[in-house]
């Protein structure tokens, strides 16, 4: 926004800064709101106990006090004297006017984002159940795997979505919890899941943004159920498998291990015609990460990107 040029806005400017007896300069709109919030306790301060303000001049500072805390009941006096008082109170009431239809839109525009997501989430889970009675009438026992993998991808993007419906912050989510959660859903649609302990090594309160929640979901959804197809026999001994996260230095550290059979050792990353492969490295590519695949009593792969 420009530089002040309007009345109202320039008498209110200076009412702050006659409150804090400091002379005014040019400040652009954007900047009231966090300049009344970094001040917003000095300025009850002195108009608390500074002798000289006049009961006008704090009357009105009450009422930008409330406007900072999102009250916009609150108007200031006009008296219709056409004194230099009424030039500010007309400029704070229209100041409170302008914040609240601001305020409104942006809730509603926060119930929009709300609808919206919970409308993916349903129409995610509605392609997924859609699959899912698809591949029920299947007799090609191939294409009843594919049709489940893809039936697991489908519901780690919902599930980004769900987060996202039940939280305040559109902007991004709590992957650590999302993780979890995650990985704890893909296992119960395995049959042998019970054998498989699963185990947790994430760190708190990581939070991506919905784009980079998403793709990293979904590689990570692809090294769960890997791990949880070719891993283990029936007869494996204590399987495991394991899933780490971490931040360190606006870097994110993923990793899943687990302690069955591994991979060829002729096996190369770049070069496997495998689709859930060929997921994980366009995702990584496009999160502009590193990813790298060890295999030492069992499968060990890590990727990590810049959040």
């Amino acid at each position: 926004m420009d530089s002040i040029n309007t009345t109202y806005q320039k008498e209110l400017y200076k009412l702050i800064c006659r409150i804090k007896d400091i002379p005014p300069k040019k400040i652009s709109f954007d900047e009231i709101e966090s300049f009344i919030t970094e001040n917003i306790s000095e300025i009850e301060y002195l108009i608390s106990c500074k002798e000289s303000c006049d009961e006008r001049l704090r009357e009105m500072a009450n009422v930008i006090i409330s406007y900072s805390n999102k009250d916009f009941k609150k108007k200031a006096l006009v008296s219709n004297s056409n004194n230099e008082f009424d030039g500010l109170a007309v400029g704070i009431n229209m100041l409170g006017e302008e914040l609240s239809s601001a305020n409104i839109s942006l809730h509603e525009k926060e119930t929009l984002l709300k609808e919206i997501h919970h409308r993916v989430k349903n129409n995610l889970q509605l392609v997924s159940s859609l699959i899912n009675l698809q591949s029920s009438i299947l007799k090609d026992e191939e294409a009843k795997i594919q049709f489940k993998e893809c039936q697991d991808r489908i519901k780690s993007m919902a599930l980004v979505h769900e987060k996202l419906y039940r939280t305040e912050n559109f902007a991004q989510i709590n992957f650590s919890n999302y993780a979890i959660e995650l990985v704890k859903e893909i296992s119960r649609t395995y049959p042998y899941h019970n054998k498989i302990e699963l185990k947790f090594e994430v760190e708190k309160d990581i939070f991506l943004d919905l784009d980079t929640s998403i793709s990293v979901g979904l590689i990570l959804n692809e090294l769960v159920v890997n791990s949880f197809k070719h891993a283990f026999k029936e007869d494996s001994v204590n399987p495991k498998t394991q899933v780490s996260i971490e931040e360190s230095n606006e870097q994110v550290f993923v990793q899943v291990v687990d302690n069955g059979l591994g991979v060829p050792n002729d096996f190369n990353l770049e070069n496997s015609t495998s689709l859930g492969f060929t997921i994980i490295t366009s995702l990584i590519e496009q999160l502009e990460g590193d990813v790298s695949i060890h295999s030492k009593n069992g499968t060990k792969v890590s990727f990590n990107f810049k959040k």
